[in-house]
């Protein structure tokens, strides 16, 4: 049986924090400085006792209207000046992975983190964002009515009405299913 999507985000979310611990680390070895490995602790237990629906939720609620998109560029620039637009503050704890993760050499403009490292946060931050849109879809309450002898697909919730959720769905080329 697979997990509610506020569980697979949230073990996304953990995976983020380890490749953050895992940046900080080659930072290291290249003799800089990045997160510590309290830090990273730190996150992974204050996080352990957030509410999975309300962690979800604020990252649909930061994230779905232009930090979306820019995850689907790969865009990192965006992410290295915006990471608080994606995830927020919860009560003051900054979720800003990103400086580490996509750190340049100022004179290269190269990464200075491993290609497959960078790879990993793109992939976890695509995951989280298919997991949010289909968390939106079923809170949604999708369905199907008969309309002129036909059964059109509709929606019996409101939820995260702001949400483009048709548009975010062809973005990331994902089928919304309506029939259970």
């Amino acid at each position: 049986m697979v997990p509610p999507e506020p569980e697979r985000f949230y073990s996304c979310v953990v995976n983020l924090i380890d490749i953050a611990g895992d940046a900080s680390g080659e930072l290291a070895e290249l003799g800089l400085t990045g997160l510590s490995t309290d830090l990273i602790e730190t996150a992974k237990g204050f996080l352990s006792g957030y509410n999975k629906n309300g962690l979800i939720q604020m990252f649909i609620e930061k994230g779905h209207a232009e930090c979306w998109t820019k995850v689907n560029e790969r865009n990192d620039k965006f992410f290295l000046e915006n990471a608080d637009r994606l995830f927020g503050t919860i009560k003051g704890f900054d979720l800003n992975l990103f400086q580490d993760v996509f750190c340049k050499d100022p004179q290269t403009g190269k990464f200075l983190l491993s290609e497959e490292l960078i790879d990993d946060v793109w992939l976890n931050l695509d995951s989280m964002i298919k997991i949010s849109i289909n968390y939106i879809h079923n809170m949604r309450g999708p369905g199907q009515v008969p309309q002129n002898g036909v059964m059109v697909s509709c929606y019996y919730n409101i939820f995260c009405k702001e949400v483009d959720l048709a548009a975010h769905a062809a973005i990331w080329k994902m089928e919304l299913n309506f029939t259970r």
